[in-house]
């Protein structure tokens, strides 16, 4: 299978359970992942969210309650997402926003990007090697 720049993500005006289920939906658009890994937000635990997952087989995964360590890796990434781009950049409005981060995302830190935990590789690099490895 090829790797694909396609992952989930979302934005929206406001914060809101719809802004999750876009994003949820994006990401299962495009494949199904064996487990689902959130921490214990209303958005993330609502029945809308947790039986779509359901519905497609995904085995769901919550951080304890006050764990927040337990959800590093996409701590680390929304880090990333705004010291390496939100902080450095204007937009004009939220269309200009919604392009410019989906820019970054689907582009640049997936194709462009090297990321030292995957042996400086990208990450669309790191999954070529994985599925040629698991063939």
């Amino acid at each position: 299978m090829p790797a694909s720049t396609e992952r989930g993500w979302a934005l929206r005006r406001s914060i809101d359970q719809q802004l999750t289920l876009d994003a949820l939906d994006m990401a299962l658009a495009h494949d199904k992942p064996s487990i689902f890994h959130s921490d214990q937000g209303s958005p993330y635990a609502a029945w809308l969210h947790t039986d779509r997952l359901l519905e497609r087989g995904v085995r769901i995964s919550m951080s304890a309650k006050a764990s927040p360590t337990q959800n590093g890796l996409v701590e680390r990434f929304i880090r990333t997402l705004k010291e390496e781009h939100v902080d450095y950049r204007e937009y004009s409005d939220f269309d200009d926003a919604f392009g410019q981060i989906r820019h970054w995302l689907e582009v640049v830190y997936v194709r462009e990007r090297i990321h030292q935990t995957l042996d400086y590789r990208t990450p669309v690099e790191f999954e070529v090697a994985s599925w040629a490895k698991a063939r």
